[in-house]
């Protein structure tokens, strides 16, 4: 996580964080998945960033589900209150389902 005034300052500080990581990860003989990790930056003027994992450039999301949360860009929660949503409309059509002819 970083926070700066301009998104160069951002984008350096998440790289050298990004590479303190694989560091350490090396030390520890683990790996980081680039392709599993995600970057999102917060803001209303959000402009994509360019960060680095093992030579491959990280993807930029608009949300991603972090500890079974919902979280996106603007920080304003829509996108789980729009996932809690879909995850009802599912459970009631399967119980719906069950239920039907009986």
């Amino acid at each position: 996580m970083s926070v700066g005034s301009n998104m160069m300052e951002v984008e350096t500080a998440l790289q050298r964080d990004a590479d303190l990581l694989i560091e350490w990860a090396k030390k520890e003989d683990m790996q980081i998945n680039a392709d599993k990790t995600k970057l999102m930056v917060v803001g209303h003027q959000v402009h994509n960033a360019v960060v680095k994992v093992n030579g491959k450039i990280l993807e930029n999301v608009d949300s991603f589900k972090y500890l079974g949360v919902m979280l996106d860009k603007e920080l304003n929660f829509a996108a789980q209150v729009d996932y809690a949503v879909s995850k009802g409309k599912t459970a009631c059509a399967k119980v719906g389902y069950l239920i039907d002819g009986r």
